[in-house]
């Protein structure tokens, strides 16, 4: 299925902008995809898979995902692929506008807000008041002492963080199907 999501995806925008090709540097995407694929695959062994532990961590949870900007679209995708493909109940919220929503939403009693896991997706590439929106979304979810999960992009480009997110979350939702026990 990765395949097919990445070639729509790199499809639809260069047919959207038919220039879109000369504005990335494809050499750069596809060795960054290459190596965020070897790394997350079925024969690396669960304590160095990235994916797999992540999936351990969120087994029989809520995940909520937390993005802004050019990861938003990730985050939604990967929310659709956990509720799909693991079964479990999945949301994604776009910041700055989940801050406002979280302290209404984390008034539970602990024993239901322990059945909630938080997957923050941080770039550099965020403007300064976005990276404040995310240290209050963590200090909101430290202060009531809901897991999270902070990940960030290995690459430096805005597409490459886009197609590194979709590959990971694909691979994570796959192994939390596998860790959840889900029957297709």
């Amino acid at each position: 299925n990765i395949p097919y999501i990445l070639g729509f995806m790199f499809g639809f925008f260069c047919r959207l902008n038919p220039s879109f090709t000369k504005t990335i540097n494809t050499d750069n995407l596809f060795l960054s995809l290459e190596k965020n694929i070897s790394k997350n695959t079925r024969e690396i062994q669960t304590t160095q898979n990235p994916s797999k532990i992540l999936a351990a961590k969120h087994s029989q949870k809520a995940i909520f995902f937390l993005s802004s900007g050019h990861l938003y679209g990730s985050a939604c995708l990967g929310s659709g692929l956990v509720t799909r493909w693991a079964k479990t109940l999945s949301f994604s919220l776009s910041l700055p506008e989940a801050n406002h929503y979280l302290s209404d939403l984390l008034t539970f009693p602990s024993k239901v807000l322990a059945e909630y896991q938080f997957i923050i997706l941080d770039s550099d590439l965020y403007s300064q008041a976005t990276k404040k929106q995310i240290e209050a979304a963590r200090k909101t979810l430290s202060d009531r002492r809901i897991s999270y999960t902070l990940i960030k992009a290995d690459t430096q480009d805005w597409f490459e963080q886009i197609y590194e997110s979709v590959v990971f979350l694909s691979f994570f939702s796959y192994y939390l199907s596998i860790t959840n026990k889900v029957k297709n």
